[in-house]
């Protein structure tokens, strides 16, 4: 993170399991609150927000995420402020079937000012 002008701002990593299909922690995450190092990264190339927040996801490691990363043909995002968009209808339909609340909550656990999107179902 040094190398790349920011840092993990000190106890704001939560990290969540999450159920889906039935599976108990299907899903693997965690989120985290940064801030940049040094005014220098703010500017071309870098352009370094003075914070940020990220949300990382463990990759495919069990049926569960199999069977959503199957579903994938694009559906629409549904989302005004993007028309036009796409994605996976497996990540939707996680997304909306409980995982979307746990994001959100543990963002903002993490100290970031989240809430849930305006999509419509």
């Amino acid at each position: 993170c040094d190398r790349a002008g920011f840092g993990i701002v000190p106890n704001s990593v939560t990290v969540v399991g999450a159920k889906y299909n039935g599976s108990e922690d299907a899903f693997f995450f965690f989120t985290a609150l940064t801030r940049r190092k040094s005014a220098a990264y703010a500017k071309a190339p870098h352009f370094v927000p003075s914070e940020a927040c990220i949300v990382a996801f463990r990759g495919t490691a069990n049926e569960a995420n199999v069977r959503m990363n199957r579903q994938s043909k694009l559906v629409d995002l549904e989302d005004e402020r993007c028309p036009g968009c796409k994605l996976q209808q497996g990540v939707y339909e996680a997304w909306k079937g409980g995982l979307e609340e746990k994001v959100v909550q543990a963002l903002n656990v993490s100290g970031c000012r989240a809430s849930k999107t305006k999509l419509s179902t």
